[in-house]
C-alpha cells in the first residue's frame, strides 16, 4: 500500500476483492472473530521464527523477512476489505429503520 492515501487505497481495495462481497457479508460475527484468530495465529505471529506468546518482546529481536512481509501484506489487504464489506453491511442494516 505504500504511500498511498486511504482513498486510493480503500478504492483498490474494492476493485480487487468486490467479487468476494456477498461470501463475506454472511456469517455470524463469532465466526468472524475466530477467522481472524487463526489469522492471527498461523499469519500473523506463527510465521515469525522464535516467537512466543511469553516472548520479552523488549529484550528480543525478531527479524522478518521478505516473504514474511509479502504474505502478510496479502493477508492485511484482504482483512482490510472484509472490515470493510461487513462494516458496510451493519451499517446498511441499521439505517434501513
Amino acid at each position: 500500500m505504500g504511500g498511498k492515501n486511504e482513498k486510493l487505497v480503500a478504492r483498490e481495495l474494492l476493485m480487487k476483492f468486490s467479487s468476494r462481497k456477498t461470501d463475506w457479508q454472511t456469517g455470524t460475527i463469532q465466526a468472524w472473530m475466530d477467522e481472524s484468530h487463526q489469522l492471527a495465529k498461523t499469519v500473523a505471529y506463527g510465521r515469525i521464527a522464535g516467537f512466543t506468546c511469553d516472548a520479552d518482546l523488549k529484550r528480543m529481536r525478531i527479524s522478518l523477512d521478505q516473504n514474511y512481509a509479502h504474505e502478510s501484506t496479502t493477508a492485511v489487504e484482504e482483512q482490510l476489505a472484509k472490515a470493510g464489506y461487513r462494516l458496510a453491511y451493519f451499517l446498511n442494516l441499521s439505517l434501513r429503520n
